[in-house]
């Protein structure tokens, strides 16, 4: 892991992220306005976050920030917002 650039770090933060939206059923949906993110998108990205839309926004607030880089630990969402109503009931393991 102390070989990895911080881009790698964040990238398979990311998956992990994305593997864990898989097992609580929310993979494939925007964390910004929660609308499906396009196949396309998706196939191309696995581990894509945002929708194309908001992806586009939050990279024109980026830009007019002066080039801030984000950093995803410090965004990440709430564990509970993975876990669908249906899912409540269920005994997880971590």
């Amino acid at each position: 892991m102390y070989k990895l650039s911080q881009a790698e770090k964040e990238t398979l933060f990311l998956i992990d992220l994305a593997l864990k939206k898989i097992e609580a059923g929310t993979y494939g949906f925007c964390e910004e306005c929660g609308e499906p993110i396009g196949e396309k998108r998706l196939e191309a990205i696995p581990w894509v976050r945002l929708c194309i839309e908001c992806s586009q926004q939050e990279e024109a607030m980026r830009l007019s920030n002066g080039y801030e880089e984000i950093n995803y630990y410090n965004i990440i969402p709430d564990a509970s917002s993975f876990i669908m109503e249906d899912d409540e009931n269920r005994n997880i393991p971590e």
